[in-house]
C-alpha cells in the first residue's frame, strides 16, 4: 500500500540570498488582518498641524539645482528626514508594544508606505534613516518603491520597520490620518504640499504649507509628547525651570524659543514669569509676556526692568 504524499504546508517567500520575493498580494492580506483589530485594540491618539514650509522648499531648490536629475531631491525626502530626527528626541514612539510593554526599536527604522499598483500598500524599512543624508534617503527611497513594485524587497525590510510614515503626495488630500501597525506604537502622515493664507509678522501672505499628524498608542510613551512639561506646576512656581536644567544654569539657546527649546507649555511659562516677581520683586504686565519669549529677549528685558526701577 503506497504512502500518499505528504500534505503541503504554508507557502513560504522564496528568498534568494537576504531578498524575500513573495508575492505582495499574500502579504497585503496579511497586513489587512493585523489592521484590523488596531482600532479596536489599540487606543490611539492623534496630533496634528500645519507647517510653512518656504524656506525648506526654496532650499530645496537651490539644492537641486547642482544636481544631475537622477540624484534630485524631492520634498518628501525633508519630511522622511525631519521625522527621522524627531525620533531621536521622541523614542518612545519608536518601537513596539510587545507582552504588554513598549520595547524600543533598535535603530530608527522608518516603514515608507508604498501602494503597490496591482493594489494594496506595503511598508519596508529604511534602515537608520536619521544616520542617512538627504543623498542617501532619496537613493533610499527610489530604490526600496522600485523594489517593493517588483517584488524584491528584503525579508528585514518587511519586519524592521520601528514606525510607519505615509506621504499622499502631490495628488491626494491635504490631511492623512493614519491606522498603527501592529506591534508598532505611531505613525506619521503627510498630506498635500498646498498654498494657503498664512500670517506672517502680523501680515498675510501666501506660503506653501504641509499638514503633518502623528497616531500614537496611548500605552507605549510614559507620557504623551504634549504633556511632558505637564504635572510640575504642583512643585513651585521655579520647578520647571530647576528640573529641565538640572538644578543648574538654563541650557537656551539666546536666539530661539524658550518653548522649544525647553519643551515647555503654557503653565510652565506662567510659572517662570511667577518665578521671577517672587525672585526678582517686579512686575510684568501680561502685554509685555512676548517680550520674554527668547533667551537673550528676556534678558534685555529684566534689564530695562531694573534700570528703570
Amino acid at each position: 500500500m503506497s504512502r500518499a504524499p505528504p500534505a503541503a504546508g504554508p507557502s513560504r517567500p522564496q528568498c534568494s540570498g537576504h531578498r524575500a520575493r513573495a508575492s505582495i498580494r499574500p502579504r497585503c492580506a496579511r497586513d489587512r488582518r493585523r489592521h484590523a483589530p488596531s482600532k479596536r485594540e489599540i487606543p490611539h491618539y492623534y496630533l496634528t498641524q500645519t507647517v510653512d514650509l518656504r524656506r525648506a522648499l526654496a532650499w530645496l531648490e537651490s539644492a537641486n539645482l547642482d544636481r544631475p536629475p537622477a540624484e534630485r531631491l524631492l520634498p518628501v525626502v525633508l519630511l522622511l528626514k525631519a521625522t527621522a530626527l524627531a525620533l531621536r528626541k521622541l523614542p518612545e514612539l519608536n518601537g513596539f508594544w510587545q507582552k504588554d510593554a513598549f520595547l524600543p526599536g533598535a535603530g530608527i527604522h522608518v516603514g515608507w508606505a508604498i501602494s503597490h499598483r496591482g493594489g494594496g500598500l506595503i511598508a519596508p524599512a529604511i534602515h537608520n534613516a536619521d544616520q542617512k543624508s538627504l543623498g542617501e534617503l532619496m537613493a533610499a527611497l527610489r530604490d526600496l518603491v522600485q523594489r517593493a513594485r517588483t517584488g524584491g524587497l528584503r525579508s528585514s525590510e518587511l519586519t524592521d520597520p520601528t514606525i510607519t510614515v505615509t506621504s499622499l503626495g502631490e495628488r491626494g488630500a491635504e490631511t492623512v490620518i493614519g491606522v498603527i501597525y501592529p506591534p508598532q506604537v505611531a505613525i506619521v502622515g503627510f498630506g498635500r504640499i498646498v498654498e494657503r493664507p498664512w500670517a506672517v509678522d502680523g501680515a498675510l501672505a501666501v506660503r506653501p504649507v504641509v499638514s503633518p499628524s502623528l497616531a500614537a498608542d496611548h500605552r507605549a510613551p510614559r507620557r504623551p509628547p504634549w504633556r511632558r512639561s505637564a504635572g510640575r506646576a504642583q512643585d513651585g512656581p521655579g520647578h520647571a525651570w530647576r528640573h529641565r536644567a538640572g538644578g543648574g544654569p538654563c541650557h537656551a539657546r539666546p536666539g530661539q524659543g524658550l518653548r522649544e527649546e525647553l519643551d515647555i507649555d503654557s503653565m510652565d511659562f506662567l510659572n517662570f514669569v511667577i518665578a521671577l516677581h517672587e525672585t526678582l520683586g517686579i512686575d510684568i504686565p501680561e502685554a509685555e509676556y512676548p517680550r520674554l519669549v527668547t533667551l537673550d529677549g528676556a534678558v534685555a528685558y529684566l534689564c530695562v526692568k531694573f534700570a528703570v526701577a
